[in-house]
């Protein structure tokens, strides 16, 4: 299976007019909105769960439901109908070009970010990056020949569940693709995992048409960026390893 979050989550609503600056509010969480008009209403949480479960690879995306941290033996049930928020406020005003640099004890690695066919996944990874979000966050889960996975903060912390907006160039074709956990469609938080190797399973099309997502055992996780350099990193991260920082880089277009 995939990458899948558990969630235990505190909301906090609030009202505003679209013209306020909110950079401050998303330095320390993410947020997705639904605008009618001039005022928007946007949602704010922390989930307070356990880790997102990850799946040994398999060959067979049917054969990847969640198996989670508590013993579920299924995937989460979410609508099948088309994912997509009605809109979103993130801290940049314009969805720049992006790279990371992810600095560990194992080494350094560098990423970049895919902001033309990813730019909401690369916003909060952009907002909670900038914020300091990651530091000190331990890889929580390695699984060899499959995936490392991080982004629950020291505090037990994850960002609210946003919805998904796929594409068909989302890839998961290669080591090092950088992409999100979830516990299903539309369940993305602030946890994210990068690949040792080819997992076509996990992608949100299959032989350029929309796989089924919100159908328990699809898996369908959105790519946001690939390792450039320190794949050996990677390879050599373990289980407790914890990310000193991750600095974020905009290039001029």
């Amino acid at each position: 299976m995939p990458p899948k979050n558990d969630s235990g989550e505190t909301n906090i609503m609030i009202s505003l007019k679209s013209t306020l600056s909110i950079t401050a509010a998303l330095a320390v969480c993410a947020a997705i909105v639904a605008c009618d008009g001039v005022n928007c209403s946007a949602s704010w949480q922390f989930n307070t769960g356990d880790s997102v479960d990850v799946a040994e690879s398999r060959t067979d995306a049917s054969d990847d439901a969640s198996t989670g941290d508590r013993g579920d033996s299924t995937a989460s049930s979410a609508d099948s109908g088309s994912a997509g928020p009605a809109g979103y406020l993130g801290p940049v005003t314009t969805f720049g070009t992006y790279s990371a640099t992810i600095t560990t004890a194992r080494g350094v690695i560098e990423i970049d970010l895919f902001n033309d066919i990813a730019h909401i996944y690369v916003d909060n990874f952009v907002t909670l990056a900038q914020s300091g979000f990651y530091d000190g966050v331990v890889w929580h889960r390695v699984i060899p020949g499959f995936v490392i996975q991080a982004g629950i903060s020291p505090d037990g912390r994850q960002v609210a569940e946003f919805d998904d907006v796929f594409h068909p160039e989302m890839k998961h074709n290669d080591a090092g693709i950088l992409s999100m956990a979830n516990r299903g469609l539309n369940t993305n938080t602030s946890q994210f995992f990068i690949t040792h190797g080819s997992t076509p399973h996990l992608d949100p099309y299959e032989n350029g048409n929309p796989k089924p997502c919100g159908t328990p055992g699809i898996s369908c996780h959105a790519v946001f960026g690939k390792v450039t350099s320190g794949i050996e990193a990677v390879f050599d991260t373990r289980e407790g390893d914890v990310i000193d920082s991750i600095t974020i880089h905009e290039r001029s277009q």
